[in-house]
């Protein structure tokens, strides 16, 4: 039995979804299933992908600020794509 969840299906934006402070570690969550093709699926762009691939764990946001060479607006707004798609998550 696998302990991976099956990729989950997209919401909309929710106003209240808290966003990753600079601090915070975000970590990938584990799937079964092609996170590229359901990130495509989804409309996630190439630098959602790019960001998803950076994200493991251990780097801080603000690591990933630095890393994705963008203002920390945009890169705090891919993130908080990435969580509403169950993608991602913070801790």
């Amino acid at each position: 039995m696998s302990t991976t969840n099956p990729l989950p299906r997209i919401s909309r934006p929710l106003s209240n979804t808290p966003t990753p402070t600079v601090l915070q570690k975000p970590y990938r969550v584990p799937t079964n299933g092609n996170v590229l093709a359901y990130m495509e699926q989804v409309g996630l762009t190439r630098e959602h992908r790019r960001l998803y691939m950076l994200i493991d764990g251990q780097r801080t946001t603000h690591e990933l600020i630095s890393l994705m060479g963008k203002n920390p607006e945009k890169i705090l707004e891919l993130l908080n794509d990435l969580e509403r798609t169950g993608l991602v998550m913070h801790n």
